[in-house]
């Protein structure tokens, strides 16, 4: 809930107040970092679950995926400054993304 991100704002030394002022630091950053490395566990443990999954599904969750994957890694070419800049994913990203997923299937 709220009290578990305030704690991790608290941990990085990040405020509330930092971020909707749009005050990027390299606390914010390092915060940003934590988060983007613990959402690419997570992803990588959902991936786990797609061999029970029928095609169709699989595939849509796949696709699903590896577009949160590709904004992380934007995010971390952006040196995790999300409060300035936006990471975005373009159409020839999401056509390329759907096509890996359905020729490689991972």
């Amino acid at each position: 809930g709220s009290g578990y991100a305030q704690g991790q704002l608290y941990e990085f030394n990040v405020t509330i107040n930092d971020i909707t002022s749009l005050r990027y630091s390299e606390n914010f950053a390092k915060f940003m970092r934590f988060q983007v490395e613990r959402t690419c566990k997570l992803f990588s443990t959902g991936r786990e679950l797609l061999k029970y999954l029928p095609y169709g599904l699989k595939l849509q969750i796949l696709v699903t995926i590896k577009g949160g994957e590709l904004v992380l890694k934007k995010i971390e070419e952006l040196n995790y400054n999300v409060l300035d800049f936006r990471p975005t994913l373009s159409k020839l990203d999401f056509i390329k993304l759907f096509l890996v997923a359905i020729i490689l299937g991972k």
